[in-house]
């Protein structure tokens, strides 16, 4: 299953919702502001972002099916 991609639980089945792009991208700026204020060294921000979003989307898809 593709993490982005899950099955919304108040549908019939048919219907996939995807995790669209500009939350991501309010997510991000979110998740680098926290690093930011947290002293997270600014070389590894890129990396841990994509980490937390990665996880998030696997959270999402799981979270959906339940």
């Amino acid at each position: 299953m593709d993490p982005t991609k899950y099955q919304c639980p108040h549908c019939n089945g048919d219907r996939q919702l995807t995790l669209r792009e500009n939350v991501r991208a309010q997510l991000r700026v979110l998740l680098k502001r926290i690093l930011r204020k947290h002293g997270y060294p600014p070389d590894k921000q890129e990396k841990a972002t994509q980490t937390v979003l990665e996880q998030a989307a696997l959270l999402s898809a799981e979270w959906a099916v339940v």
